[in-house]
């Protein structure tokens, strides 16, 4: 079962302490490196105006909006033909990451990767684009690009596609509120803080949808056998407590084509008020410390 916010791996406490000194001079320092120091170098840190994105790999570990984590975990799975298991894009070769700035904003926002499964029938491009507002503000977003490519000059691609979202809004668990408006479209709110996610898949077959509590979507994806979304609760219906949500896209890819999903996941919070300049600095070593423990204390809490 993945545990909520555990994919970054430190070897030791000084292997950690650089990570934050990395992160901490790649935020407000001049320099232009949003790479921190994490093991195999698949870690990066997009940022923009108020708004910090951690990421992994192909899944996004924490969004910070004006020194608030919104996120636990955001990650894709797969399935190839109506049976067998889902994977994580975990298991697939990774062709690229790169990272850019896509906005002449100072900061490095947009992260890109492309994976290959290893027999060479597909590929899988997603584009990561940060866009921060003022700090202070409270709102921040995070458009998605994800394309799939049939590599196969003859033969037709049965591929299925999971998004899974484990949102803690206002860094707080168990007190968020989800609802499916439509098949298009995803709220999840608190008090304080509403994430609002849509997508469009013009070339699908099938979407479907769930939201449940955590771990309940996540195990299944993770259990070694063939699991379809639920299409539950109905549209309009909420769920409270510590809500997860996920959509899942069924294509027939015609050989050497490519499909698109487009996706935006936006957050309007009043969590927490801006640090004075002064403290900035003190703030992100602490940020960068605070999401370690974090993620120490969620992996006891979620085990």
């Amino acid at each position: 079962m993945l545990k909520k916010s555990n994919s970054i791996r430190f070897t030791n406490f000084v292997t950690f302490s650089s990570v934050v000194l990395s992160c901490t001079v790649g935020i407000f320092g001049n320099a232009t490196s949003a790479l921190a120091s994490c093991e195999d170098d698949f870690c990066f840190l997009l940022r923009d105006r108020n708004s910090i994105v951690y990421t992994e790999g192909p899944s996004l570990e924490d969004w910070y909006v004006d020194g608030v984590d919104h996120l636990a975990n955001s990650s894709y799975f797969y399935r190839i033909g109506n049976n067998g298991r889902e994977r994580s894009l975990w298991t697939l070769n990774l062709d690229s990451l790169n990272v850019s700035n896509s906005n002449g904003r100072r900061g490095l926002d947009t992260l890109t990767g492309v994976w290959t499964d290893n027999r060479n029938r597909f590929n899988i491009e997603i584009k990561w684009s940060l866009s921060g507002g003022r700090r202070g503000s409270g709102v921040s977003a995070i458009n998605e690009q994800v394309s799939i490519t049939n590599k196969r000059r003859n033969q037709d691609l049965k591929f299925h596609l999971f998004e899974y979202d484990d949102f803690d809004l206002s860094d707080t668990i168990g007190d968020d509120i989800g609802v499916f408006e439509n098949i298009n479209v995803y709220r999840q709110f608190d008090d304080e803080t509403t994430v609002l996610m849509s997508q469009i898949a013009i070339d699908a077959s099938k979407t479907r949808y769930e939201a449940n509590d955590f771990p309940l979507i996540i195990d299944r994806l993770e259990n070694g056998s063939t699991n379809n979304l639920r299409n539950r609760p109905s549209f309009g219906k909420t769920l409270s407590g510590d809500v997860t949500s996920a959509w899942q896209w069924t294509f027939n890819i015609d050989p050497k084509d490519t499909v698109i999903i487009s996706k935006n996941k936006s957050i309007s919070s009043s969590a927490t008020p801006v640090p004075e300049p002064l403290t900035i600095l003190g703030s992100a070593t602490a940020l960068s410390f605070g999401a370690f423990f974090k993620r120490q204390c969620a992996k006891k809490k979620k085990s």
